[in-house]
């Protein structure tokens, strides 16, 4: 018995996702595996080794309340499980640092296709709708649900949160990549921010969260050319900042200016994945050959690039 799910990074659409607002989301190569760990207890394997009965891991705990709640089967092997997310971590000077590509939404996924797997005849959506409860249970009932979408899919997906996600493709010619700040965040402490300032401020939460839905709508529109995806790409960064700026959450933290001073600096654009704070950076340019010479820059600086691989969504020009 094996079952995996992958990690994802966020193109765009960010925070205004929570608003209903497309965002387009893509897997990333490191996955969540779950197996049989041939004990009596369960084995989690991350930046640490443990070994605990199933009631004392919270995800696994959340996963299988939320099966019970709904009064679904649950398939709990008697030999125990072993949650790998190892590979959400990479070892920086002896440390263990986690990436933040979505490492809990993944392990959910995985862990509900172990413990209750997709009936046949239900949707995709539908399995998506428990998986993103089951992880709602574990996060307190934060985040859009995105990360699940991908994790189950495994595609690049157009997610709202008012819809059913879908397979999407970007436009041709289009070049980018990630790098890595090599700085942890924690999502859902700034989506916990973000949810505390719109009801503290809902007026001015309005005002800095309408232009970035409208630039994250126009993005996932299909038919777009790479240079009208680049060019929404530079406004919603400065949404992004502005938005973090107004809501004094302090997502777009001092490590993404500089990144994105320095890769404009190189004639590219800039912007932060996710909900900021640290993690990785997207990064685009208009050819392959611009594109490892920036990587090899931002290398050069301390930044690592070849962490995660946007090769298998990037297409040819026409």
């Amino acid at each position: 018995m094996n079952t995996s799910a992958p990690g994802k990074l966020f193109l765009t659409g960010e925070y205004a996702v929570l608003e209903g607002a497309p965002a387009l989301v893509m897997p990333v190569p490191q996955r969540a595996i779950v197996s049989s760990a041939c004990s009596d207890r369960w084995i989690i394997r991350s930046d640490v080794e443990v070994a605990l009965p199933m009631q004392e891991i919270p995800l696994a705990k959340a996963v299988y309340d939320e099966l019970h709640r709904r009064g679904l089967p649950v398939s709990v092997p008697e030999d125990g499980l072993c949650l790998d997310t190892r590979a959400f971590f990479q070892s920086i000077d002896g440390e263990p640092k986690k990436l933040g590509v979505g490492g809990s939404a993944a392990l959910t996924a995985a862990l509900l296709k172990t413990l209750f797997p997709k009936p046949t005849g239900w949707a995709d959506s539908e399995y998506v709708r428990l998986a993103v409860a089951c992880h709602h249970r574990f996060q307190g009932g934060l985040g859009s649900g995105a990360d699940i979408a991908v994790a189950l899919m495994d595609d690049l997906i157009r997610y709202r949160t008012v819809a059913e996600p879908e397979v999407s493709s970007l436009p041709h010619g289009l070049v980018f990549g990630f790098v890595w700040t090599g700085r942890g965040a924690g999502t859902v402490s700034y989506l916990d921010r973000m949810l505390r300032f719109k009801e503290r401020e809902p007026t001015l939460y309005d005002e800095l969260m309408h232009p970035l839905g409208r630039v994250a709508t126009s993005m996932s529109r299909r038919g777009l050319r790479a240079d009208e995806f680049i060019g929404g790409l530079a406004e919603m960064d400065i949404c992004l900042k502005a938005l973090s700026d107004g809501s004094r959450t302090g997502f777009y933290t001092d490590i993404h200016v500089e990144l994105r001073d320095f890769v404009m600096r190189s004639g590219g654009i800039y912007k932060p994945s996710g909900a900021g704070g640290g993690d990785f950076g997207m990064v685009v340019v208009r050819e392959v050959g611009e594109l490892r010479a920036l990587n090899e820059k931002l290398e050069n600086a301390g930044y690592r690039t070849d962490l995660v691989s946007a090769d298998r969504f990037i297409q040819e020009s026409e």
